[in-house]
């Protein structure tokens, strides 16, 4: 039975249209991976910049994976939210981090995206946000 360690962490966001500013994360993989050790999913704190307009989170990642065969290899699901002034909180953008192969040090970016939708749609999500980029490090 082959394991597989992933040691890491979501680093930031940034190219968002907002500040305050969280992620959630959720690890998948196939059917024949089984988690020895670590958290599957997690949130990071809400976080903002007065200095630019990156969102810093350094948040830990650390999860021991056990396998009977490569198929389902491990993906990271990430989505992206605004805190807004009264405590909602509005996805922003989600995206998806296949995690690599090999071993070593890794920088990824996760570009997120949301759907584009109707003329009504986008009037609605016009205060929302774009296509914006979150940074990880797995090494």
């Amino acid at each position: 039975m082959a394991e597989v360690h992933i040691i890491g962490q979501i680093r930031e966001a940034k190219d968002f249209p907002k500040q305050h500013l969280f992620c959630k994360w959720h690890l998948h993989t196939g059917n024949n991976w089984k988690v020895i050790e670590g958290k599957c999913e997690g949130q990071t704190q809400v976080a903002w910049s007065q200095f630019d307009q990156a969102c810093r989170w350094s948040f830990p990642i650390d999860i021991h994976l056990a396998t009977a065969g490569l198929q389902g290899w491990p993906k990271i699901y990430i989505e992206v939210y605004h805190l807004d002034w009264l405590g909602r909180a509005h996805l922003f953008g989600y995206g998806l981090i296949i995690v690599p192969s090999s071993p070593g040090n890794h920088n990824l970016d996760c570009y997120t995206w949301r759907p584009f939708g109707s003329l009504k749609e986008r009037f609605t999500q016009f205060f929302l946000g774009k296509i914006s980029i979150v940074t990880t490090n797995i090494g």
